[in-house]
C-alpha cells in the first residue's frame, strides 16, 4: 500500500510543487489547498505528458523514466530559481465563514468518500469506458514489448483517444514493476481530491474563506461527481484541467505585477486537457475564440499579444504531441473494395435538420433541471444568469470575461458534436451528456461564485 500512494500521490505531488514553488508560496491552510491541489494535477499532467516522448524513444517499459524526469526538473528549476520571484499566497480578507456551511460543507464531503468507496468495490475496474478505453490500453503498453504501437490498431477500440491517462497508469505501474488496479483507483480518488483542493483554495485565495466553503459544498453536493470519479474514466481528470485553467487566469488577472508565467500555467494546463480526451481539443479552440472576441470588443491588441504569447508557449508541445500521435501512430483501417456506403445523413443535412437541434435541446434541459445526476445544476444556471445580467457593473477581471464565454463556447461545441454525431442521436445522449456536463461543473461553480463575489463588492 505505501508504495503505490507513493507513485499515485507522492511522487505527482513533489514533481509539481516542485515547479509550481517557482512562482507562489502558500502562507496559510487555504493557499496550501490550492498549491496542492494544483501541484498533483499539474504533477500528474507532466508525468502523463513526458511519458509519450520517452515512449517513442526507448517503450513504455524502459526503467528510468521517474528519475530522468525527476532529475531534470531539478536541474531545470535550480536554474531557473534566481530569475524566479515566488509570490506570497494568503487567504482574501471577507467575511467569516457561516459555522452551518462548515457543517454542511464536512458532512458533504463524508458523503462524497463514502459513495467513492462504495462505487470503487462495486466496480473495481471501472465502468465501461474504463475497462475498454484507458485501462486496457494501458495494459496493452505495459504487456506489448517491442509491439507497443499495436495498441494504436484500427483493430482496438478507439485507437485515437489522447494518451495521458493510460501513459499515467502505465508509469506508475512501470514504478510498481507489476499491474496494480489499486493504483488506477487511488489516481482517480486523488484527482477528485485535487479538483476540490483547486476550487476551495482558490475561491478562498481570490474572494474569502466564505466562497471557498460555499464552493466546496456546490461541488460535493452533485453526487455524481463522487460516484463518477470512482468509475475511472477520463470526465473528473479533464474538468479539473479546466478548472485549473481558468484558475490560473484568474489568478494572473488579480495579480499586480502581471507574471506572465501565470498564463503560461493556463496553457499547459490547456494542453493537458487536450492530452487527455478529444473534449480538451474542442476546450482549446473555445479559449482561443474567446480570447479573440473579447479581444476585438475591448480593443486590447497589445493585451492579446502580451497574455496570448505566454498561453500559446505553454500549449504548443502539447499540440505537437497530440498531432504527431493523431498523424503518426493510429493506423487506419484497410479499404475496403465494393464496399458500399452506408446510409444516412450528409453533414449539412445534420446541421439543417430541426429534429436534431430539439432532440439535443431537449436532452440538455432534461438533463440540467431533471435528472438526478445533476439536481442542483438548475439553481447554478439561474446564478449565472444573474451574474451575466450585471455583466456591465463590473470593472476588473477581464479574465472572467473570456472564461465564462469559453465555458458557453464549450457547452455550445458539445452541442454541436451531438449534432455532428455518426451515432444514433438519442443513444449518444443517454451515454454521455450527463459526464460532458459533469467536466463543466467545477468550472461553473468556480466563475459563478467568483462573478458573485466580485460583484458584491464593487
Amino acid at each position: 500500500m505505501s508504495s503505490i500512494l507513493l507513485v499515485s500521490w507522492i511522487l505527482p505531488l513533489l514533481l509539481g510543487a516542485l515547479w509550481l514553488g517557482l512562482l507562489a508560496r502558500p502562507r496559510d491552510a487555504g493557499a496550501g489547498l490550492l498549491f496542492g491541489g494544483l501541484s498533483y494535477g499539474l504533477g500528474l499532467g507532466l508525468l502523463g505528458s513526458a511519458f509519450f516522448p520517452w515512449m517513442l524513444a526507448w517503450g513504455p517499459r524502459a526503467a528510468g523514466f521517474a528519475v530522468a524526469l525527476f532529475g531534470i526538473s531539478i536541474l531545470a528549476v535550480l536554474l531557473l530559481r534566481r530569475k524566479c520571484r515566488a509570490q506570497a499566497w494568503l487567504t482574501a480578507a471577507g467575511p467569516s465563514p457561516n459555522r452551518a456551511l462548515m457543517l454542511i460543507a464536512l458532512a458533504l464531503l463524508a458523503i462524497a468518500v463514502a459513495l467513492f468507496l462504495l462505487e470503487a468495490r462495486r466496480l473495481p475496474h471501472g465502468q465501461y469506458d474504463a475497462w475498454i478505453f484507458w485501462n486496457m490500453r494501458a495494459r496493452f503498453l505495459f504487456r506489448a514489448g517491442e509491439e507497443w504501437r499495436q495498441a494504436f490498431s484500427w483493430r482496438t477500440t478507439h485507437g485515437t483517444y489522447p494518451l495521458l491517462l493510460p501513459s499515467i497508469v502505465v508509469q506508475a505501474w512501470n514504478t510498481l514493476a507489476r499491474e496494480s488496479i489499486q493504483a488506477t483507483q487511488w489516481i482517480a480518488a486523488a484527482y477528485a481530491v485535487a479538483t476540490l483542493a483547486v476550487l476551495g483554495g482558490s475561491l478562498r485565495i481570490l474572494d474569502g474563506k466564505s466562497q471557498g466553503w460555499l464552493g466546496a459544498a456546490l461541488l460535493l453536493g452533485q453526487p455524481f461527481f463522487a460516484i463518477h470519479a470512482a468509475s475511472l474514466c477520463a470526465d473528473v481528470p479533464i474538468g479539473f484541467y479546466f478548472l485549473a485553467t481558468f484558475v490560473l487566469a484568474a489568478l494572473y488577472d488579480r495579480d499586480p505585477k502581471k507574471n506572465r508565467a501565470w498564463m503560461l500555467l493556463a496553457g499547459i494546463s490547456a494542453g493537458m486537457a487536450a492530452w487527455t480526451k478529444v473534449e480538451g481539443v474542442i476546450f482549446v479552440l473555445a479559449l482561443v475564440g474567446a480570447k479573440l472576441l473579447t479581444t476585438l470588443v475591448e480593443r486590447r491588441f497589445r493585451a492579446l499579444w502580451r497574455e496570448g504569447l505566454p498561453f500559446g508557449l505553454g500549449l504548443l508541445p502539447w499540440v505537437a504531441m497530440y498531432s504527431y500521435f493523431r498523424w503518426s501512430l493510429p493506423d487506419r483501417p484497410p479499404p475496403m473494395p465494393g464496399a458500399a456506403a452506408l446510409p444516412g445523413l450528409t453533414l449539412f443535412q445534420k446541421i439543417l435538420d430541426p429534429q436534431r437541434h430539439w432532440i439535443i435541446a431537449k436532452s440538455f434541459y432534461r438533463e440540467i433541471w431533471w435528472h438526478p445526476d445533476h439536481f442542483i445544476l438548475g439553481p447554478i444556471i439561474l446564478l449565472a444568469l444573474f451574474a451575466f445580467v450585471f455583466w456591465r457593473r463590473r470593472t476588473g477581471d477581464r479574465s472572467w470575461r473570456c472564461s465564462a464565454l469559453a465555458l458557453a463556447l464549450l457547452i455550445g461545441g458539445y452541442f454541436g458534436a451531438y449534432l455532428l454525431s455518426p451515432f444514433d442521436l438519442r443513444w449518444h445522449l443517454d451515454q454521455s451528456l450527463n459526464r460532458l456536463l459533469l467536466q463543466a461543473w467545477p468550472s461553473m461553480v468556480f466563475l459563478v461564485l467568483l462573478r458573485n463575489s466580485s460583484e458584491s463588492r464593487s
